[in-house]
């Protein structure tokens, strides 16, 4: 895999770790703080963890992205993870021992962790909204640009061996030289330092080197979270700058005038200390005093914009319990399930209203500041919460993934299994522009191709609908366009009704021709089926009746083949199979020769 596929993938992945512990720990807080609300102000709160300084975090820039730092051998010796901890030493001192014994370095010897983002050179473009299924790292409103720089900087309690390390972790590896300081990378991309005996230094080799060209900025956004993580009063602290990764700009638009300077913060930061109990924090910093006091005013509006929307959900609730005026009295037993589930309702609704009603927020200079103390064992699990969203997140976003990309390739081998029907009985493809045999002008362009495919997907009722002498846009084909058949949507990417992301190549020795006349047949792929593209996913999507798809032009740029800003799509090959193709690995030449049919060359390597 190329440096660039693994800088984006783990620019995303990290990327879903910051929002999850910062959003996570926002629905932490909110939930703590409601179910040990009346432990806040008596409870046996933790102190300050007083830990080690953490010296590493001098080589992270304040006006990075953002970053995440771990305390791992210290929250492993919480009593909030003591059960967790009996389980893992019953495996016994033998197999324990195998781990340091066998790896390098030493699984025991890991003390701290601090995964960071830099600011990426390439352009911070919002994107349009969440995609299908919920949030996960595709879904994010921002894209941080195509090359981000991501590392982790990993902190040991006893000395690593750096040959080792190398040899188990980075074979093969080139050493290289910037500002007198060597490192290492793989071929995959992986970059090392060896910082100190007991620090190193592992991410793309464009942030790796990026952390050695020069001293990492003292000032920014993230210093103030920078400040607290190396002080050692937190087992874990996160932030995010807001200057590096803009929120999107509809979100301020959406929002009520007197609400939107809580979007003015140019960072978010949230720690957390764990003992008997725990001490969750939430920071949000602003340019000024005052900045920070329109905040805390714009938070304090919203929490009575919010309890004016409990009031009229409250009126509904109630009626569902007392039932209406005009109901006889006792009420039918059919009424029982609606009126519990009202009570409950009503129940969540009140404690929320009272939590609005008195925010546990606080402005110090230009950070406004919220913190939650619990006394119980079970708030440091709820305190921990966040942490988990966190971690869960990419992982759970994969197995989203993974099944939207089954679910498309079970798309993609249906339509190459009606294109061959369609070759059965007609001994050859349809036309990209399909039926303008008889001679529609092109200024009347006819249908798609996807239209000449329904027949043969199951959809003949839907085709007879058509007026086939009739173009794609006439009065009578533009009321068909929302019952777009659900084959040619895309699981993965989001969509207006009836529009898709289905596309065929058109020109240039592709599969499809403009001219109608020279529609292709079997024998006309002469490179071979299996190493000819039938049909791609991405770019814009297009109605899915209209003669719309990539222009394809072998001396001219690739059309745009991203699919919802993921540069990992499939496609069909001529033989009806499919394939998963990452644009960060095919070069643009290898693209265009899999797209021609018969241009007589062999695939390369990285096809």
């Amino acid at each position: 895999m190329r440096a660039g596929a693994v800088r984006r993938r783990g620019g995303r992945a990290v990327l879903a770790l910051l929002v999850g512990l910062l959003v996570g720990g926002w629905a932490g807080f909110g939930l703590t703080y409601l179910l040990k609300r009346n432990q806040f102000r008596g409870a046996d709160a933790p102190a300050e963890a007083n830990l080690p300084p953490a010296d590493e975090l001098k080589l992270v820039p304040a006006d990075a992205a953002g970053f995440v730092h771990v305390r791992l051998a210290d929250l492993w010796e919480t009593e909030a993870l003591a059960e967790f901890k009996k389980i893992v030493d019953k495996a016994g001192p033998d197999a324990l021992n195998a781990l340091d014994a066998y790896f390098e370095p030493k699984p025991s010897s890991l003390d701290r962790a601090t995964l960071v983002v830099l600011k990426s050179d390439g352009p911070v473009r919002p994107r349009g909204g969440p995609g299908p299924g919920g949030f996960g790292p595709a879904d994010l409103p921002f894209d941080l640009g195509r090359d981000t720089p991501l590392a982790v900087i990993l902190a040991f309690s006893a000395p690593v061996d750096p040959v080792r390390f190398r040899q188990a972790n980075l074979p093969a590896a080139d050493q290289l030289t910037t500002n007198g300081k060597e490192y290492w990378v793989a071929r995959g991309g992986l970059a090392a330092h060896f910082a100190t005996d007991r620090t190193v230094i592992l991410g793309t080799n464009q942030a790796v080197k990026a952390l050695l060209d020069k001293p990492a900025a003292a000032d920014g956004p993230l210093a103030p979270a920078l400040k607290l993580a190396a002080g050692g009063g937190r087992h874990l602290v996160g932030g995010l700058n807001l200057a590096a990764v803009p929120l999107p700009p509809d979100l301020r638009r959406q929002l009520p005038a007197e609400v939107a300077p809580l979007l003015n913060a140019r960072a978010v930061t949230v720690g957390l200390v764990v003992g008997s109990g725990s001490r969750f924090d939430l920071r949000a910093s602003y340019a000024d005093d005052k900045a920070a006091a329109e905040a805390e005013a714009a938070a304090r509006a919203a929490a009575k914009l919010g309890r004016d929307k409990l009031a009229e959900a409250k009126k509904k609730l109630e009626e569902a319990v007392k039932g209406r005026p005009d109901r006889p009295v006792p009420r039918p037993a059919e009424d029982l399930p609606e009126a519990l589930g009202g009570v409950a309702g009503l129940g969540a609704l009140n404690m929320l209203d009272e939590w609005l009603a008195d925010l546990p927020l606080r402005r110090e200079g230009n950070e406004l500041t919220a913190s939650v103390t619990t006394g119980a064992a079970g708030g440091a699990y709820l305190g921990l919460a966040p942490v988990a969203v966190g971690l869960l997140l990419p992982a759970v976003q994969k197995v989203r993934e993974s099944a939207a990309r089954v679910s498309d390739s079970n798309n993609l081998k249906q339509i190459g299994l009606a294109f061959h029907a369609y070759h059965d009985t007609t001994g050859k493809f349809p036309g990209p522009v399909w039926g303008m045999e008889n001679g529609r002008p092109a200024a009347k362009p006819g249908l798609s191709w996807r239209v000449a495919l329904l027949p043969f997907l199951e959809q003949l009722p839907l085709y007879e609908q058509f007026k086939l002498n009739e173009p794609w846009d006439s009065d009578h084909n533009k009321k068909l366009i929302p019952l777009m058949p659900k084959v040619y949507l895309t699981p993965r990417a989001p969509a207006e009704p009836g529009m898709t992301y289905y596309k065929v190549f058109v020109g240039g020795g592709a599969a499809f021709d403009p001219d109608p006349k020279k529609a292709r047949n079997l024998a006309g792929f002469t490179d071979g089926l299996s190493n000819t593209i039938l049909v791609a996913e991405g770019g814009e999507p297009v109605v899915w009746t209209k003669p719309d798809d990539f222009a394809f032009d072998p001396k001219g740029p690739l059309p745009d083949l991203t699919l919802a800003g993921s540069r990992v799509i499939n496609v069909l090959l001529a033989d009806g199979s499919v394939r998963t193709v990452n644009l960060d690995f095919a070069s643009e030449k290898t693209l265009k020769l899999a797209i021609q049919a018969a241009d007589g060359m062999v695939l390369p390597a990285d096809w």
